[in-house]
């Protein structure tokens, strides 16, 4: 989906929870196609938020959180959020999130968190799409 959005030039952030950082499956491959795509629009109108959120924010950004023990990983990225994606984490990443369609995929339990949290935030349920799985 990711690559998806970046090949049409749709802003994006992907926040991603992980219990650890071994668990962050195409963590690597996703922050660096959000560079690339970064990199892609620099300079050109829309290459980022505008600073509607009082700041420049990047067109795309990969979030990361990590909620239990930190171990080496080949897979670290240069910053992560360590605990569970809470409403300041989401304001944080995606200032804008009231405003946006919000895809969620995961377990129930962690979907009814999230939800929880995203409707805190003013997104409105009508914009939460989600897809659940089981470990």
């Amino acid at each position: 989906m990711m690559h998806d959005l970046v090949r049409r030039g749709t802003p994006a952030t992907l926040l991603y929870s992980v219990r650890s950082l071994e668990e962050a499956a195409f963590l690597g491959e996703l922050a660096a196609l959000a560079s690339k795509g970064n990199e892609a629009t620099e300079g050109r109108p829309g290459g980022t938020d505008g600073g509607a959120s009082g700041s420049e924010q990047p067109k795309y950004r990969v979030a990361a959180a990590v909620t239990g023990p930190l171990h080496q990983s080949a897979h670290e990225p240069a910053s992560y959020h360590r605990g569970r994606l809470s409403s300041d984490v989401i304001l944080q990443a995606a200032p804008h999130a009231a405003a946006c369609d919000v895809y969620m995929c995961g377990p129930p339990a962690f979907m009814a968190a999230m939800e929880e949290q995203l409707l805190a935030v003013g997104v409105a349920e009508q914009r939460l799409h989600t897809e659940s799985f089981s470990f």
